[in-house]
């Protein structure tokens, strides 16, 4: 799997150039078919008929927006999303880092062993890199660690800032947001001096289970005016200041509110969708008296699942039994 990271779908001509030539050099094979988009977008420009006349492949486009006939892009692309999303919350890390997610992804599966194969008469394992190349050099599996994860990186003599004193920084804190592409390195987040660094895996010592991103100090300093969250959530829609970064419009607020739910669309009351919903307001507990079903604290407690966010509900005694709320 290649994935290429683009500014504009104008760039695609160029970034199909390089995968197809990448292929070519590591499978020793041309590609003949090639599948894209039937948007318009691929496909139309001068450049792209250029590159299909001098490789000469076959160029196969389905139906426009017939997602059916384009199923299995459709489907990774869906996989690539949620990846980079279940990697970014998992970790912390902010949503500027989607694109080293994506490719810290990419390159776990591809390096995984998934294809099954004969070999001297035995079913082995390969992983796709060395299915697709016929390489028999296997990805060593103990240096794949989780996106966002601490590492303490040794700085060699050469890089050492300053005079050789006994204080001297031998090590920097960073974390891991990724490897680097035909090298034996991580690509190291260095926490101090806010920039990516290319660290082979014999200088990193890793700290599973530690995610530095969860603390906001380490972010780089252009995250403090983006949300937390990658995408909408309802706690990002609880706190107004957070829901103010994400930028959206009145009517972008709408449509994420109701796709979301925040609001049921069949209750009588609503939330401005530029306003957080009302805290919910609870009875104070009784001083002294009885305190059970029929009378006190709990009888007076109105149902969370009824609570729509419209304002305080209570119990009138004698309706809907125990728990049961009316407006």
């Amino acid at each position: 799997m290649w994935v290429v990271r683009l500014a504009s779908k104008t760039d695609s001509d160029e970034a199909i150039r390089k995968i197809l030539l990448d292929s070519k050099v590591r499978s020793g094979r041309r590609v003949r078919f090639l599948k894209t988009d039937g948007d318009g977008i691929f496909g139309r420009s001068r450049s792209f008929q250029e590159l299909r006349e001098r490789e000469n492949f076959v160029h196969e486009r389905p139906a426009p927006f017939d997602h059916n006939q384009n199923a299995l892009i459709d489907r990774e692309c869906r996989t690539l999303l949620e990846a980079a999303s279940t990697a970014l919350i998992k970790s912390g890390a902010p949503s500027t880092f989607w694109g080293e997610a994506t490719d810290h992804f990419v390159f776990t599966k591809n390096n995984l062993p998934s294809h099954e194969v004969l070999k001297e008469g035995k079913k082995i394992f390969v992983s796709p890199n060395n299915y697709h190349s016929g390489a028999d050099n296997k990805f060593n599996l103990s240096h794949l660690v989780a996106f966002g994860t601490q590492a303490t990186c040794y700085i060699p003599r050469e890089r050492r800032e300053g005079k050789k004193t006994p204080g001297q920084d031998k090590t920097f804190d960073g974390v891991v947001v990724g490897y680097v592409s035909d090298m034996r390195a991580y690509r190291i987040w260095d926490i101090e001096k806010r920039k990516v660094r290319e660290i082979s895996y014999n200088f990193a010592v890793i700290s599973e289970g530690y995610f530095p991103f969860r603390d906001r100090k380490t972010w780089p300093e252009v995250q403090e005016k983006i949300p937390v969250h990658f995408f909408p959530t309802f706690e990002s829609f609880v706190d107004k200041n957070e829901w103010k970064l994400f930028g959206f419009s009145k009517e972008q607020e709408a449509e994420v509110i109701k796709k979301k739910l925040f609001v049921s669309s069949d209750s009588s009351s609503s939330v401005s969708p530029s306003l957080p919903p009302p805290p919910l307001t609870l009875p104070t507990p009784p001083t002294s008296g009885p305190v059970g079903p029929e009378k006190g604290f709990y009888s007076d407690m109105p149902a969370l699942e009824n609570f729509q966010g419209g304002g305080e509900k209570k119990i009138k005694r004698g309706e809907g039994g125990r728990g049961g709320a009316s407006p």
